[in-house]
């Protein structure tokens, strides 16, 4: 098995020695005990104090206050054609060193490609870029590791090569946390890059999978540097396209005596509403039956084993969080209004509760 060797350096003031120590330490337990057993790859990791420290041969990892105008923060190639990732600092760098460290060492050079079905209907086979952390980039799917500390060190989750299999598979393992629950699946936060032969054009879907938010990015070669680009440049797009909007386009569904005045939001799976209004959401799977197990808003119960709930906005941000009974586990289910909208989409394990968030405008 090669061997191979990763350098972790700060060039942040905010960063002392023996944190970056401790989160190296952390990236080793992680390649060592979590990765390599299920991707055959092996490495060190260890922490140095500046750029000229670290040997040859070593793929850099560098922390930083800000990132050069030039580049971005993620992956990169240098002249020599080897690998290194730049990390902005925040609170949670630890999380995003691990998440390029586990996929430059997946994917060395950023073009590895595996061929499968396309989660978009009408396309056929297309090569998916192996990128082991995107589809469970977000935060909420992060996991920690403890070095002898009382320090806990955040780290990214990561798919396995069943993430690829063609169809779902009782008792596959398709993350190493377990967030992900079927093949070429994309949480919240998340996302996936592919290559269609077909048209010639790359595309990518953002989480949740289930909402459809597929991006057709144009015609290009795959690589890993521009599908960080592209999804950069897209979630950027509607970030700003959010600002601008104004409060009133949550009254886009308004319809039935205000019923069916939900929307939302495909890239945070945030739902909106106008504040003061009466709403009902409702569960439905594949036949078109399905019951909440409990439902709440707010902090209080508001239905129990019941097809739908209602509900009156609150002013500002309050969970929805519902436990779904389906009649098999890991049926595809539907939250939606009582004029079929849907909410919400999503795979019930028969153990998870939803917890979503409702703004009232």
């Amino acid at each position: 098995m090669l061997l191979r060797q990763i350098a972790l350096i700060s060039k942040s003031k905010k960063v002392t020695h023996q944190e970056l120590s401790r989160v190296s330490a952390a990236l080793q337990r992680q390649v060592s005990k979590d990765l390599r057993p299920i991707w055959q790859i092996d490495a060190t990791v260890d922490a140095f104090p500046s750029d000229a420290d670290v040997p040859l041969g070593y793929w850099k990892i560098t922390v930083m206050d800000k990132i050069p105008a030039t580049g971005a923060s993620g992956f990169h190639l240098d002249k020599q054609g080897q690998p290194f990732a730049d990390v902005a600092w925040s609170d949670t760098w630890s999380l995003s060193a691990s998440h390029e460290c586990l996929e430059m060492l997946v994917d060395p050079f950023g073009r590895q490609i595996m061929p499968g079905p396309s989660p978009k209907e009408g396309q056929g086979r297309v090569n998916f870029l192996v990128e082991v952390c995107d589809p469970v980039e977000s935060p909420a799917n992060a996991y920690t590791i403890n070095t002898g500390t009382t320090a806990e060190v955040q780290v990214s989750d990561f798919y396995t090569p069943e993430f690829f299999s063609p169809v779902r598979s009782a008792g596959a393992r398709y993350s190493f946390g377990g967030n992900l629950r079927s093949p070429r699946q994309v949480l919240k936060g998340g996302y996936l890059s592919w290559f269609d032969p077909a048209d010639g054009h790359i595309w990518q879907l953002f989480g949740p999978a289930e909402m459809g938010n597929f991006q057709d990015q144009g015609a290009g070669s795959l690589s890993r540097d521009i599908t960080d680009h592209f999804a950069r440049r897209t979630r950027a797009a509607h970030a700003a396209k959010s600002e601008k909007m104004p409060a009133g386009r949550k009254l886009r569904l308004m319809a039935d005596g205000g019923q069916c005045n939900l929307t939302s939001d495909p890239f945070t799976s945030l739902l909106s509403g106008p504040a003061g209004a009466q709403t009902t959401v409702q569960i439905k799977d594949s036949t078109g039956n399905a019951i909440f197990q409990s439902i709440s808003y707010g902090g209080s119960q508001i239905g129990s084993n019941t097809a739908s709930a209602s509900f009156s906005i609150k002013k500002g941000n309050a969970d929805l969080s519902y436990v779904p009974a389906a009649p098999v586990p890991g049926d595809a289910l539907k939250l939606t209004d009582p004029c079929g909208n849907i909410l919400d989409s999503f795979f019930n394990d028969g153990l998870n509760v939803r917890d979503l968030q409702v703004a009232g405008k």
